[in-house]
């Protein structure tokens, strides 16, 4: 099938979603060059909190080739600079190094530095490869210690909805929600999963009344667009589409629609193109 134009996915994992296309993954690397930080090399924590703004606002501005060589520079003055290797292991992700990215999780967690982020920067490494039994092995146990997290309910939800499995996959969701009521991430979670399971009208009184707010972002109004889109509403879905897209990925989109009514895609397909295109939830 011809790859739908759909949004943005940035951050995590979610960034973004669109690596889950298919990469050649890269050889694991180590964190840092093997250099023993010296007084020479050391950071004052001034120019420390400097070096760190300007690697993350490098990132996310999409320059991925600066951002980690600021953060590598930081790592090699001091190797316990966890936001700077939480930092390196994002851009990691963000140019498609994914071995490089596990590698740093994995070593965060032998020394019991950031234990949450790194487990769920693997967990979000498993379900961007594809790898959902992992990824739910590792979303549930961080469920149990973490009951209702919004970033472990949207990334377990996905799991399961990846998986086919909506009914549960909307209990995890409804559950988060029920602690965090304006969390907009579970929300769009929740419309999408809906649209993509028979239930498109309820999904669109989900996102519908949220879809304007100034926080929601193009990804709760696309999973909105797709709702109407599932009723047969190209008009209302069109309207959606335009405030984020230009006219061909609207009409790509509405075709994809179009699609997933005649059910020449099944649910689980479409949650699977979807989430490689950047529409389905975060992680």
């Amino acid at each position: 099938m011809r790859a739908i134009r759909s949004f943005s996915y940035s951050g995590w994992i979610y960034r973004g979603a669109a690596a889950f296309s298919l990469l050649i993954l890269a050889a694991c690397a180590p964190m840092t060059p093997d250099i023993q930080p010296t007084d020479d090399m050391a950071i004052g924590a001034g120019d420390l909190a400097s070096r760190m703004r300007l690697a993350d606002s490098a990132a996310r501005s999409g320059d991925v080739t600066v951002a980690t060589s600021i953060y590598e520079e930081i790592l090699r003055a001091d190797p316990d600079q966890v936001p700077a290797a939480l930092g390196l292991a994002r851009t990691a992700i963000q140019s498609g190094s994914y071995g490089r990215a596990r590698g740093i999780y994995e070593d965060l967690l032998s020394r019991n530095l950031a234990p949450f982020d790194a487990e769920l920067g693997l967990a979000r490494l498993d379900l961007r490869q594809d790898r959902l039994a992992d990824a739910k092995r590792r979303y549930r146990a961080l469920n149990q210690r973490y009951p209702a997290h919004p970033l472990v309910a949207a990334g377990l939800g996905l799991t399961l909805d990846l998986e086919g499995d909506a009914g549960a996959a909307q209990a995890v969701y409804r559950s988060a929600l029920a602690q965090h009521p304006d969390n907009l991430d579970l929300q769009a979670n929740l419309g999408l999963s809906l649209a993509l399971s028979d239930q498109a009208a309820e999904a669109v009184r989900l996102l519908r009344d949220v879809a304007g707010l100034p926080s929601a972002g193009p990804r709760l109004r696309q999973n909105l667009a797709l709702a109407y889109g599932m009723l047969g509403r190209e008009a209302d879905a069109r309207a959606v589409l335009e405030i984020d897209l230009g006219n061909q990925a609207v009409q790509q989109n509405l075709r994809f629609y179009q699609l997933l009514r005649e059910r020449l895609v099944s649910p689980e397909a479409a949650r699977r193109t979807l989430a490689r295109q950047g529409t389905a939830p975060r992680p």
